[in-house]
């Protein structure tokens, strides 16, 4: 019988951003959701699934994650925000 790896939100963010420096912008955003999916309300993980998506030109998804940011008390440059236009 093998043995089951069951992996956590951690888990999954880190491999959202070994995905993200291998410019596999998709399955970063997958893994990045997959984390959040599984509770993490780590606000890096919404700012990186944030920049993969600016990195794939989807705009509006990473307005959402950079505002959950703020919601979850992190500050983000106007800069940033400004890229979402």
């Amino acid at each position: 019988m093998k043995a089951r790896i069951i992996l956590n939100a951690d888990d999954y963010s880190s491999m959202g951003v070994e995905k993200y420096f291998e410019r596999n912008f998709p399955g970063a955003i997958d893994d990045f959701t997959k984390a959040i999916e599984l509770g993490s309300d780590d606000p890096e993980t919404y700012f990186n699934r944030g920049l993969a998506n600016l990195m794939l030109d989807q705009r509006t998804e990473a307005l959402e994650d950079f505002i959950k940011v703020i919601e979850l008390g992190y500050h983000i440059s106007r800069n940033m925000l400004k890229l979402c236009r």
